[in-house]
């Protein structure tokens, strides 16, 4: 323990002191499970990956809250265990969902609508990119509500257009497809006789 948290000594141990929210997402992931299982194959799938991660984290937290009395060694030891698998995976993860979600919100509009909502929601994601880089520390954090706030209505537009379903699509009629004519046939030497 000493080399993750790379002191000489650890103090002791003692009781969390902060609430844990991973209760909230749990009882989440369960809600999109039991959706799922009545709406869409998709958001069970959903909702089992975002459990398999609630649980990870919860674990990993709970473990590492009492590693040593110290908060901040605590930190530094959960943050050496846990962050090199979940930058990369979180990241994996909310991308996936962000995409599969809005596909969702664009396949329940109308044609019309679904382009302009796809146009956007890209100039949405750009300027909120270009907001977040330019802005000092101070407005970073309303920036990064903001953020949360959109992903939780992208998730919400997703789950209510899921279960709505696609909207409907007109089916064409199958055009016969060109045959050229045989070339393996001999070719007529005389014509015919009327």
């Amino acid at each position: 323990m000493e080399s993750f948290a790379r002191v000489d000594t650890l103090p002791e141990a003692r009781e969390p002191r902060s609430n844990s929210y991973w209760p909230v997402l749990g009882a989440v992931a369960v809600g999109c499970c039991v959706v799922g299982l009545v709406v869409n194959p998709q958001l069970f799938v959903f909702g089992i990956l975002v459990g398999a991660v609630v649980l990870l984290e919860w674990m990993v937290s709970a473990w590492s809250e009492r590693a040593t009395g110290d908060a901040a060694v605590n930190r530094r030891v959960r943050n050496r265990v846990i962050q090199p698998i979940e930058i990369p995976v979180f990241g994996a993860i909310g991308i996936v969902a962000l995409v599969f979600l809005v596909s969702r919100v664009l396949l329940a509009v109308g044609e019309n609508a679904s382009w302009i909502l796809a146009i956007g929601f890209a100039m949405l994601v750009l300027l909120l990119g270009w907001l977040f880089a330019a802005a000092p520390k101070s407005t970073r954090t309303a920036l990064a509500v903001i953020c949360i706030l959109g992903f939780l209505g992208v998730i919400a537009g997703g789950v209510i257009s899921a279960a709505q379903g696609s909207r409907d699509y007109e089916k064409h009629e199958q055009e016969k497809p060109f045959l050229p004519a045989d070339r393996n046939q001999p070719i007529p030497t005389s014509l015919p006789e009327n």
